[in-house]
């Protein structure tokens, strides 16, 4: 069964909050993030009916501020999700990176976002 992003963006929302992740979603619905407390992975991309999911972490002037981890994806496992939320980094991105927290996140991308807490 084929469902829109926003259908698609809640369902994977709902189970990483169910796994005990502070998740939250854009005002439109089609792009969020969730957290350990600590380390930040958003979620969304340009696709209808697949996700991205990305690391995120602290720009050094020399780089950007994130990286793919998963590609086109339709859904996520726990365990996916566990690894995604404790993925380093590649040494291309960053090479000594500081993770953007939770707070970093919202204040970069809030005004923009309107990310509310799923």
């Amino acid at each position: 069964m084929i469902i829109g992003k926003q259908a698609l963006i809640r369902s994977i929302a709902e189970k990483l909050r169910g796994w005990g992740y502070d998740v939250y979603l854009s005002r439109d619905g089609r792009h969020g993030f969730y957290t350990d407390g600590a380390r930040v992975v958003s979620f969304g991309g340009s696709w209808e009916y697949l996700i991205d999911f990305s690391g995120n972490y602290e720009s050094t002037g020399n780089s950007g501020t994130g990286w793919g981890i998963a590609r086109e994806m339709t859904d996520i496992n726990e365990n996916q999700a566990r690894i995604y939320i404790t993925a380093n980094a590649p040494a291309w991105a960053n090479r000594n990176p500081v993770y953007t927290t939770p707070e970093q996140y919202l204040k970069t991308y809030q005004k923009s976002s309107g990310f509310y807490k799923f």
